[in-house]
């Protein structure tokens, strides 16, 4: 995105980083790759990168079994992000960041919650609610 850019474009611009493409629904999922070009902006290289999120073998509504997936957590994306944004913000400080790194943070508490409340009514690791 460029600073000569209309307000239209801006916001097709920003909803195209939204972007992805699910290849295997929940799961897998394929992410555009971007590169910084001096006085063009963030840019699209044409290239992916490929996000497995872990999933453990279930039964589905249909009686099917539905395999797992090696991958990485909710839990790990959402620490990864918190990481890049507090290093940016070292470095460009901006109020804005510290509200999506509140954000960040409450999501990852509520997921590390319901985790603990899932330890203790003894479903943690199961397919059980």
């Amino acid at each position: 995105m460029n600073k000569g850019m209309n307000k239209e474009n801006l916001e097709l611009a920003l909803k195209e980083k939204r972007q992805f493409e699910s290849v295997k629904s929940g799961s897998v999922f394929r992410l555009p790759n971007y590169k910084v070009i001096k006085g063009q902006g963030i840019v699209k290289t044409g290239r992916h990168t490929l996000i497995n999120i872990v999933r453990g073998t279930r039964i589905d509504d249909d009686g099917n079994e539905v395999f797992s997936v090696e991958g990485v957590t909710h839990e790990t994306i959402i620490s990864m992000m918190q990481e890049d944004l507090e290093r940016k913000n070292e470095i460009f400080h901006d109020d804005t960041n510290a509200v999506v790194l509140e954000h960040l943070a409450a999501a990852l508490a509520i997921l590390e919650q319901r985790q603990r409340d899932r330890h203790e009514r003894g479903v943690l690791a199961t397919n059980k609610k």
